[in-house]
């Protein structure tokens, strides 16, 4: 006798002693009460609030009206100053709308990196 016939025989032999296992009569009944009480629904939240957005957008409507009817730059230079000439020491001749608008969606990031991480953290 081979090897593999002795372990098939074994195993036949065993099952025989065994016996096949039935499941209860109530298996699909325990089952989904047991995943029903282990799921929540799940509820959605969005991560920016609307009163996070609106105020987001009066900035933006904001800084779009200051830099369409401001013909000059008196209101934004001095805070960006520093930034201008670093640019202008680089030999690159940028607009200054698009100076500021860098500036702007740098600071956003800025900003909604730490709530973001607030928020995943509290989930």
């Amino acid at each position: 006798m081979s090897k593999e016939h002795k372990l098939d025989e074994l195993t036949r032999r065993i099952v025989n002693e065994v016996g096949k296992e039935q499941p209860s009569a109530a298996l699909k009944l325990n089952i989904m009460q047991a995943l029903n009480t282990q799921s929540k629904a799940i509820r959605y939240r969005a991560l920016i609030s609307n009163r996070a957005k609106v105020i987001v957008f009066i900035l933006l409507i904001g800084i779009i009206g200051l830099s369409t009817f401001l013909s000059n730059d008196d209101l934004l230079t001095p805070v960006l100053g520093n930034f201008s000439q670093f640019v202008a020491s680089l030999s690159v001749n940028l607009p200054n709308n698009f100076i500021y608008g860098i500036v702007v969606v740098g600071s956003l990031i800025i900003v909604q990196i730490p709530i973001l991480k607030k928020r995943l953290d509290n989930n």
